[in-house]
């Protein structure tokens, strides 16, 4: 997408000033952090070109917010210290509307300019009851997949569920499947359980790759699983971790 805003880190590369007053727009030097929403909202409108936003305005919000997550979302939640552990003004106005994860906000802030740039109610208050809901029923399926964690002993073989998110030459890379996420499985790998180890409130399971079934046949093209970008391939009788505390219980549980 053209419309994408690159980063570096903590410093934005942004598009010329366009429409917005260029006094406005004065205050958005290299490394500025905005105060709150609105302050967000301006600086996204001051660095964007007329071509950019255009094509950002024209997509579906849903699908045009989506895209941008892993671009310019990690551009903004690096670039304004989202994740950093002293808050800044930004954080702590999240922060006192109940939205505490950088995802969240970085979502919040691109659908807001998707919905300004189409003169659009921005709606905040349902964006911010959509996000609480999303927190209430993950820890709910949380505490049901710890049920069934608890069940699931050393030596049994199960069905982990994933997704299909990247294919280059020989290597199809998976996704691990959020409890809370409605995604299509793409890949069905059978393992053994070889551990399992409760940590930090997280419910771990060691399981040795042993098969794996493709949904999509044309995907038996590829010969190589990778579970994490830039990590080697995994291989038949290898060990990987599955946290059941965030992703999808094993299939037939």
């Amino acid at each position: 997408m053209r419309y994408i805003i690159l980063f570096s880190v903590f410093v934005f590369y942004c598009f010329p000033l366009c429409s917005q007053d260029k006094n406005e727009c004065d205050k958005y030097s290299e490394g500025y952090i905005p105060d709150n929403l609105d302050d967000a909202l301006l600086f996204l409108n001051c660095k964007w070109s007329e071509e950019n936003k255009e094509e950002f305005r024209n997509e579906n919000e849903r699908s045009a917010v989506g895209k941008l997550h892993h671009g310019t979302g990690t551009g903004i939640r690096n670039a304004w210290k989202l994740w950093a552990e002293e808050k800044n003004s930004l954080v702590k106005y999240f922060n006192s509307l109940g939205i505490n994860h950088p995802d969240d906000m970085s979502g919040i802030i691109l659908t807001s300019f998707h919905r300004q740039l189409n003169n659009v109610d921005i709606n905040l208050d349902s964006q911010i009851e959509m996000y609480k809901n999303y927190w209430e029923g993950v820890e709910e399926k949380k505490l049901d997949n710890k049920k069934i964690y608890d069940r699931i002993l050393i030596g049994d073989t199960i069905k982990l569920p994933f997704g299909t998110i990247f294919k280059f030459e020989k290597t199809i890379q998976l996704s691990f499947l959020l409890n809370s996420y409605q995604g299509d499985i793409g890949c069905i790998i059978t393992g053994i359980v070889a551990n399992k180890s409760e940590e930090n409130g997280n419910y771990i399971l060691t399981v040795k790759f042993i098969d794996k079934w493709f949904l999509n046949e044309n995907d038996y093209e590829f010969d190589e699983l990778s579970l994490k970008a830039n990590q080697p391939p995994l291989r038949e009788g290898e060990l990987f971790e599955y946290d059941m505390s965030h992703s999808k219980p094993p299939l037939g549980r």
